[in-house]
This record gives C-alpha cells, structure tokens and sequence, in this order.
C-alpha cells in the first residue's frame, strides 16, 4: 500500500508549541472564569442551557491535557476524563435541546464535528456502553437535519468515518449522503476493520498514521478545505486508530502493534476504561438539565465508574 510518509512538519516540538499558542496567550487565564460564569447564568436561571460555553469548558481542560500529555509522555487521565466528559455533556444536551424544538424552531448548528469527535474520544477512554446511546442518537440527529456541518459540502472525513465505524460495529444499516471529499483509506478501513489477522491491517493502518499528521496545523474558514485534525488537541491524539482498536477488542479480535511517531506519543496509549472524572459544576449542570430534559435521565447515567 503507498503511503505518504510522516508529513514533515509534523514533529513533537511543534505539537506541543501549537497547543502552547492558545493555553499560554495573553488572557487565556480569563477564559474558563468566562465560560464558568455562562454555566452558573444557567444554573440561576437567568440563561438557558448553555451547551458551547459547557464545550468551551471541555475545549479548554482537552487544550491542557493534550498538552501536559504530550510533555510529560503519558496520558493526563484526570484532566483528559473531565475534559472529555465536559466535551460529551455539551453535546448530548445540545441533542436534547433539538430533540423538543428542532421541529418548530429548525435550528440547526455547527456541531457535527463536534458530536462525533466526542464519540471518537470517548471511544478511546474505554467508555464503550455510553457509546451505544450517543452514537444512535447522532446518527438520529443526521437523518434529522440537527447538523449545518453534516451537509456533504463540508470537508469532514475522519467524523464521517467516525460515524459510519460505529454504524457498522453495531449493525446499522444506515444510508448517509454521497461525500464528496474522498477518503480512499477510511474507505478501505471501514471494509477491512473487521479483519481476523491483525497483522493484515498493519499496512492500511501505519497508512491512516501518516494521513493524521498530514491532515494537522491548517486552519481555514471554507468549509471546503478543513483538515481532518485541524483542532489542536487532535494533532497528536490517534483517536480514528485507538477508535478502530476500541471496536475490535469488543468483538474479542486482537489489535497490531504499530510502530510510527504518531502512535508514540502522550496521548497515544491505548488504555483500559479510564475511570470518569467530573467535577461540582458540571454535577449541577447536569441535574438541572435532567429536570428540565428529564428524557435526558437514560441517555446520560451509564457512565463507567
């Protein structure tokens, strides 16, 4: 199988420095009193649920995990569990928010990367049984137009196949719109993942590593030219392969050993189920949203211990 090669600017030194340009940017410290202060707004009642400033606060502990991660050579698992739970919240809320208005209010966001990076993440911390529910319910809210960024026009590649993994672990024989962006890889792994021989993925999959650090660093407004890891906690985070390894050990097949850079990394470990971690604020956060979405109750309390 070609392959293109560890892109060349993609080294250990710059990951670290492009996640060190937003956690150490004058008045970055004001940012999560920021978002905290939205959450409480909340809790007060003077907002409504405020689904972005609960991801902006996953966002930010997600930018300092990845980042201590990457330093320190091993995985964050603290911060990175409450970053990512933070990151799942947001969504699932923003899901039953759509779920009561959408029909009257055809309100629709930019939020499909965002929902299937959360199930790709939560995927990689182990957290398989949420996964079920949260999974369906994204591929609910694609058939019924939830997501502006689902609309094939945008270049989404790695969460289209973040999506469609999941659909063909759990047997779902759903039909998405043609993409027009072609993944021949994703492709070729969504037909292969399943493969008995592990060492028969090697190849294809050392193939996905190099896309990955070809797909980081641009950042572009068109929606047409988005990277597949454009986010800075992605560049070294392997969560389309750790995904894959995920869904295979499920269905009780062994995983390869893969020698490359981007397997090398903090964040790179492929662990056992990480315990959750939350904190006082988003405990609350939850509870309310519960009593007001009380169809939320089933969707969100599986979380493993």
């Amino acid at each position: 199988m070609e392959r293109l090669g560890v892109y060349k600017q993609w080294k250990h030194k710059r990951l670290v420095k492009e996640l060190e340009k937003r956690i150490f940017v004058e008045g970055a410290e004001d940012d999560l009193p920021r978002y905290k202060s939205k959450i409480e707004g909340y809790l007060s009642g003077k907002l409504n649920l405020c689904d972005f400033d609960i991801y902006l606060t996953g966002l930010y502990h997600l930018r300092h995990a990845a980042h201590k991660s990457l330093t320190e050579g091993k995985p964050d698992l603290d911060r990175l569990s409450l970053a990512v739970m933070y990151w799942l919240r947001s969504q699932q809320f923003y899901l039953a928010v759509q779920d009561r208005y959408f029909a009257e209010q055809q309100n629709d966001s930019i939020a499909f990367r965002k929902s299937t990076e959360a199930l790709a993440m939560i995927l990689s911390l182990g957290w398989v049984t949420p996964s079920l529910e949260f999974g369906k319910h994204i591929i609910k809210a694609i058939k019924s137009g939830y997501y502006t960024d689902s609309d094939p026009d945008f270049r989404n590649r790695a969460n289209w196949f973040y999506i469609k993994l999941f659909a063909d672990w759990q047997g779902m024989e759903t039909k998405f719109e043609p993409e027009r962006y072609p993944a021949p890889l994703y492709d070729e792994l969504l037909r292969q993942w399943r493969e008995p021989n592990s060492n028969q993925l090697n190849d294809l999959l050392l193939a996905v590593c190099d896309q990955h650090t070809h797909e980081c660093f641009e950042r572009s407004n068109s929606i047409t030219k988005q990277k597949d890891f454009g986010h800075d906690s992605f560049f070294g985070w392997p969560v389309e392969v750790l995904m894959v390894f995920r869904l295979r050990e499920d269905i009780g097949l062994e995983n390869p050993e893969l020698d490359h850079p981007l397997m090398q990394t903090g964040l790179a470990p492929y662990l056992v189920e990480v315990p959750v971690v939350t904190d006082e604020l988003l405990d609350r956060v939850t509870e309310k949203a519960c009593q007001e979405y009380p169809e939320l109750q089933y969707k969100i309390h599986n979380m493993p211990g």
